[in-house]
């Protein structure tokens, strides 16, 4: 389990991706998490919807926790931030570290979800717009997924 924040490099190149979390003032924390093919980003959220479908509550009372709908995949380690290390509150650190292969269970699942909605649009365009990857920011990095 690895906490980042994404680099300077990465939101020069991605600066055209509406989708994308950034604030210029204080940068979002990322979990890094390597899968089975590559390494990931998933951002933490305060007040996240508590409805959202493909997230992982790490505390109930700030609604806050990952979303997994805004992760993007790490494809060089020029896009974390060099000697740049976030910290969190112990409780929500620990809570994480708890379920880490929970949460990576979990989010292999979205991913696939994810995978298994672009396959079947480009197969057939008429299939009506997942409400669940409107937002989606992996949307952007098809070629790097493989799709």
């Amino acid at each position: 389990m690895e906490l980042r924040y994404l680099s300077e490099e990465f939101f020069k190149t991605h600066k055209d991706y509406p989708e994308l979390m950034q604030k210029d003032n204080r940068p979002y924390v990322i979990l890094v998490i390597q899968t089975e093919t590559m390494k990931f980003a998933i951002p933490f959220r305060t007040s996240m919807n508590r409805a959202k479908k493909y997230c992982y509550i790490t505390d109930k009372k700030k609604n806050s926790g990952l979303d997994f709908e805004k992760s993007i995949p790490i494809i060089t380690d020029k896009w974390l931030k060099e000697n740049d290390y976030p910290i969190i509150n112990e409780y929500e650190f620990n809570y994480i570290k708890f379920d880490e292969s929970k949460i990576k269970y979990q989010f292999t699942v979205f991913l696939n979800a994810f995978k298994k909605y672009i396959s079947r649009r480009k197969e057939n365009p008429n299939i009506p717009e997942n409400k669940d990857f409107q937002f989606c920011t992996l949307k952007y990095f098809l070629k790097e997924l493989g799709l």
